[in-house]
């Protein structure tokens, strides 16, 4: 998954339940395992992704306004 941002004041936080992945904003990108968490601002670009064929984590985004959802942001 990549995103070139939410607005200002967004945050999201994954939490790994298996497998591996790399999830952070642009130029901090980390590796995570299971077990792992992560927060950071999601209001500049920000990616995560699986390290393998799957991995599992609980995903929390906090936002200031939700999107009329039309398959875009």
């Amino acid at each position: 998954y990549f995103s070139q941002g939410h607005e200002l004041g967004s945050l999201e936080g994954l939490y790994v339940l298996s497998g591996r992945i790399e999830a952070g904003p642009e130029g901090h990108v980390e590796t995570l395992e299971p077990g792992d968490w992560i927060r950071f601002n999601a209001d500049g670009a920000h990616r995560y992704r699986a390290l393998g064929k799957r991995a599992e984590v609980l995903l929390v985004i906090s936002r200031r306004q939700i999107p009329d959802f039309a398959g875009d942001e």
